[in-house]
């Protein structure tokens, strides 16, 4: 199955940050947060997400279609992209370790990403920071290039 035909299988929803997910993975403890949670996550060709940070670590799991870029900003500021796949250069796992700010950007094409993200300790929507695209160019001018087209 296509990265695309995966999302439709299994009736995805649009997600704040951009991109379709569904959550597959919610062991509710009877107190407190639970200590891990997964979602199915797809972008679309050409789409970039929205640059967030979350109060969690959380592991990107590739599973089919296009290489997907992840884009990182450290404490200090400085910019990474690493290579989401399994094509020469890429990994099939990233970690974004709690409180990175990130986002993700897929090739335009005819086929999107279909990925896992796992969460630890689960994620909770209340945590999630979003970030405006001026915002971060004023702070991080090196972001430029992710938003160029």
């Amino acid at each position: 199955m296509t990265a695309k035909e995966l999302m439709r299988r299994y009736e995805m929803h649009t997600h704040v940050e951009h991109g379709a997910f569904l959550e597959r993975h919610d062991p509710s403890p009877s107190a407190g947060r639970a200590a891990s949670g997964l979602m199915y996550y797809y972008v679309s060709p050409g789409e970039r997400t929205e640059f967030h940070r979350i109060d969690c670590d959380e592991y990107w799991c590739y599973a089919e279609g296009a290489t997907l870029e992840l884009w990182t900003v450290s404490e200090d500021g400085h910019v990474s992209t690493a290579r989401l796949g399994t094509a020469d250069g890429c990994e099939p796992v990233i970690l974004v370790k709690k409180g990175m700010v990130f986002a993700a950007k897929c090739p335009a094409g005819d086929d999107g990403t279909f990925l896992s993200c796992i969460t630890v300790p689960r994620f909770r929507q209340e945590a999630l920071e979003l970030f405006t695209k001026e915002e971060l160019l004023a702070r991080f001018p090196a972001l430029c290039e992710f938003y160029w087209d």
